[in-house]
């Protein structure tokens, strides 16, 4: 409970009265609310705008593609809903809570940003390291469709 309590800082940040922080990965990380869901809430629908970014404090969620699960996500500071209320776009997929699971969440994104660079700094890393990610595996696709392709062209790859 001690090194909760430390993790936790419910100090407030001097440039945006009324938030609160906690650390993450030795960054502060200051948001708006904390809220609670029991399993089967729907945090995020695809198809849908919304403009929070809720942050994973403790439980699971499954990311739906359709109908198809393309992620399990149960490690704390894991982030959803970013792309959407940074762009302003649709999101892309559904967020299905899958045990009761604790976020906290950042409500007007862009001036809460703006107000908050840690914040932004670890939504940056954060958004980098999925990018990364992506990319590799986005090239590791790209190398089998070629290899596939190679066999069925009677060609024997490399």
């Amino acid at each position: 409970m001690l090194l909760y309590n430390k993790l936790r800082t419910l100090s407030r940040n001097p440039y945006c009265i009324g938030n609160m922080q906690v650390t993450f990965y030795g960054l502060q990380f200051f948001y708006d609310d904390e809220v609670e869901y029991p399993a089967g809430h729907i945090l995020l629908r695809e198809g849908q705008n919304q403009s929070c970014i809720y942050v994973l404090k403790k439980g699971s969620v499954k990311v739906l593609k359709g109908r198809h699960e393309v992620a399990f996500c149960d490690k704390r500071g894991d982030m959803f809903g970013e792309i959407s209320a940074l762009t302003g776009a649709a999101c892309t997929t559904t967020v299905r809570v899958n045990e009761t699971s604790q976020f906290f969440m950042i409500e007007d994104t862009e001036e809460f940003l703006v107000q908050n660079p840690r914040t932004t700094l670890f939504i940056a890393k954060m958004l980098a390291h999925r990018l990364t990610a992506t990319t590799k595996s986005h090239s590791l696709f790209q190398t089998e469709v070629v290899e596939l392709s190679k066999e069925d062209e009677g060609q024997i790859p490399r």
